[in-house]
């Protein structure tokens, strides 16, 4: 199971960079995941903080895969 520790939980603010070719839909998932799991924000969340800054396509199996891990987060949050 994900766990909620790690690099948010300190109070140090570092930048992340990511580098891809393209960057639309694999490198867009791995920051999706990160922001779920290390800065507590929902899929929606993450997904509209991530196209304030560029143009994301994760392609059907990613999203799938980031909405199975939303629901296990939510439902660690609400246990």
């Amino acid at each position: 199971m994900p766990t909620r520790s790690g690099p948010a939980s300190t109070s140090e603010t570092r930048k992340i960079l990511v580098h891809c070719a393209v960057g639309v839909s694999r490198s867009a998932t791995l920051v999706l995941a990160y922001l779920m799991l290390y800065h507590h924000l929902t899929l929606v969340e993450a997904i509209k903080k991530v196209k304030d800054h560029r143009g994301i396509i994760p392609n059907r199996g990613f999203l799938r895969q980031l909405l199975a891990l939303d629901r296990r987060l939510r439902q660690g949050l609400e246990a």
